[in-house]
């Protein structure tokens, strides 16, 4: 499998150097920039013993965020072609109701050209994929300690998952389990100490807010902030604070369509979980049980507090707090 413009074109070989056309697929989805970097593999839908085919197509420019990204398509493979379940309608960087409307692996600018491999023990598909965007890559600051110039997303194993009837790629990522037993605070919240790296497993009840704030910050007033806003059931992250001697390319919000977990109990407030990894250079963020994804390069953030705030009310939070770099867990308090 291999990209051509706009195009994903397929082979096959019995010795790997004679090939054979088999047909290709596109132009659809989005069209705004040179494809590049397909993958085709088979996925399991969660819980049963049916499978689909992925494909994996990244563009640059004219993704969901702009610049860099990767879109997806789940339909059915013979063999010889592929066949997508949905329309596939051809989509301009400048339609913006149109490229929410597609399948994306990830909706932050820096998950890009992401490959699968498999043949692990459990029959698993597992992706790994270039954190950082043409915008900017060029024009990165350099890292003496330890010398680098990019990075990696973390790991994520991959299923499809059925929701509201359409079939979507679900993404675990691969690390730590979750911390000690969550504690549940109505107020804002304020965790100290924390080391910089860590895994925050977060559920919010707006109970009436109009939304809430997730805020990192360190020593040096660095800040990183997620803002939850119900009525458009939108999570922005903004890293403009964490973003000191960083070309110009790189400031911006980015946004992430979170729908909320309906409540359990009857007339109780839904529900938004989010799961966040940080760490000095890097956020990510899996919600909608990891079919909503969003990876973002941050400045050097050395995060000494977390603190969760209701927009005009009290929210109750529910949170387990996993210090990656201590490997070791940290409740709230309450102020």
């Amino acid at each position: 499998v291999e990209a051509i413009d706009r195009q994903v074109v397929l082979y096959r070989s019995d010795d790997l150097l004679t090939w054979e056309f088999l047909s290709s697929f596109g132009p659809a989805g989005a069209v705004g920039g040179e494809w590049e970097c397909p993958d085709l593999f088979p996925l399991r839908v969660d819980g049963t013993d049916e499978t689909h085919w992925v494909l994996l197509v990244s563009l640059n420019p004219g993704a969901i965020a702009g610049g860099s990204g990767t879109q997806y398509f789940v339909g059915d493979f013979d063999g010889r072609t592929f066949t997508p379940h949905d329309g596939t309608p051809r989509v301009q960087a400048d339609d913006v109701p149109g490229l929410h409307a597609l399948n994306w692996l990830d909706f932050g600018h820096d998950c890009y050209a992401g490959v699968t491999f498999a043949g692990l023990d459990d029959d698993s598909r597992t992706l790994i994929a270039w954190m950082s965007n043409w915008d900017y890559a060029r024009h990165m600051p350099f890292d003496a300690d330890p010398p680098q110039r990019g990075r990696m997303t973390l790991p994520r194993r991959l299923s499809l998952v059925k929701v509201h009837g359409r079939l979507r790629v679900r993404q675990i990522p691969i690390g730590p389990p979750a911390g000690d037993s969550p504690t549940v605070v109505t107020e804002p919240v304020v965790v100290q100490s924390i080391r910089g790296a860590c895994r925050i497993d977060l559920d919010v009840t707006p109970d009436g807010a109009a939304g809430f704030a997730v805020e990192f910050t360190d020593d040096n007033d660095s800040r990183v902030t997620l803002t939850y806003i119900c009525a458009a059931q939108e999570l922005t992250l903004d890293r403009q604070a964490a973003a000191h001697g960083f070309p110009p390319e790189f400031a911006g919000t980015v946004r992430l369509p979170v729908s909320p977990t309906p409540a359990v109990v009857p007339d109780d407030s839904a529900v938004v979980s989010l799961t966040i990894w940080l760490d000095r250079h890097a956020v990510e963020v899996y919600a909608e049980n990891g079919t909503r994804v969003l990876t973002e390069l941050i400045g050097s953030l050395d995060a000494s507090s977390v603190r969760v705030s209701g927009q005009g009310a009290a929210v109750r939070v529910s949170m387990q707090l996993s210090d990656l770099a201590g490997a070791t867990s940290r409740s709230p308090a309450a102020t």
